[in-house]
């Protein structure tokens, strides 16, 4: 209970406490299953073949962590990477210019019924945007066997190479470690895009892509219903095994001297008080 109630404050700012980078060699952008880079379309926020013909809202798709037990943490940001949908998008403000709005999910599995950690059940997920207006810079690949010159992401048509993104969301989150937490990026899509890369017959292929490699430590990836993020259907797949591109940094919490000096008197209260009462108990036993 004391813990609770003292403020907290920082070592340091802006270490990398998890991280899943962008994979790099050979592997990236290779063609068929071979390959260690994938993304996941978010199409929550529009209709969209999700792969059996039938225009879905699908979901928005995310990952958990869990940062090393024994410490508080409070985290200052969560960085995601993502595809562009057009070509031609070389720079982060025509990039950010694709969507209306670029939001942060994040909830906690400590919050969340037993169902929601099922597979396609229906839940009651803790689970809510938390930030938005994010910092997008250009990203990329190192050594990655296709898209040579520009480090850019290999659409499913084995010839076309978009634009990728760096994308850092300014959070002050207080975490404790060894909990397990989810998050997802989503953007809604601007009016009167068109053109998207991967845009077939019964098929819209824009949307938001959040980038994926493969051989991270869960293989897992999360989806939360694009129309419901907190009573709607939920999953989880592993096909293909993979774990989103993320960079959480923060530091370790140590409560702040004030609050440790206001905590030490009131223990110290709390002590005097029973001294007291042993006194006054001896008293009366004489």
């Amino acid at each position: 209970m004391g813990i609770c109630a003292l403020a907290w404050t920082v070592a340091g700012q802006g270490a990398t406490l998890y991280s899943v980078g962008l994979p790099s060699g050979p592997t990236v952008n290779a063609p068929g299953v071979g390959r260690s880079n994938f993304d996941w379309i978010n199409c929550g926020d529009l209709a969209c073949d999700k792969g059996g013909g039938v225009a879905t809202n699908g979901f928005i798709y995310g990952d958990a962590f869990s940062l090393a037990a024994g410490n508080n943490y409070i985290v200052n940001s969560i960085t995601v990477f993502a595809a562009a949908n057009l070509v031609g998008d070389n720079t982060a403000a025509a990039f950010q210019s694709e969507f209306s709005a670029i939001n942060l999910y994040f909830g906690s599995f400590a919050d969340q019924s037993s169902a929601c950690s099922a597979t396609s059940g229906p839940d009651n997920c803790s689970f809510s945007s938390i930030a938005s207006n994010p910092t997008i810079t250009a990203a990329g690949y190192t050594g990655a066997s296709n898209c040579a010159g520009n480090s850019g992401y290999l659409a499913s048509d084995g010839t076309t190479c978009v634009p990728i993104y760096q994308v850092t969301f300014a959070v002050n989150l207080l975490l404790i470690g060894g909990n397990t937490y989810q998050f997802a990026a989503d953007g809604t899509l601007a009016g009167g895009l068109s053109g998207c890369v991967g845009t077939t017959t019964g098929f819209n292929g824009c949307g938001w892509y959040t980038l994926a490699t493969t051989g991270g430590p869960t293989g897992t990836i999360y989806g939360w219903d694009g129309t419901d993020l907190t009573g709607g259907s939920f999953e989880t797949t592993t096909s293909p095994a993979t774990n989103m591109n993320v960079i959480i940094t923060g530091d370790i919490a140590t409560p702040e001297p004030g609050s440790l000096t206001l905590s030490g008197l009131g223990i110290a209260a709390v002590a005097l008080a029973a001294i007291g009462r042993r006194r006054s108990m001896r008293k009366s036993l004489c």
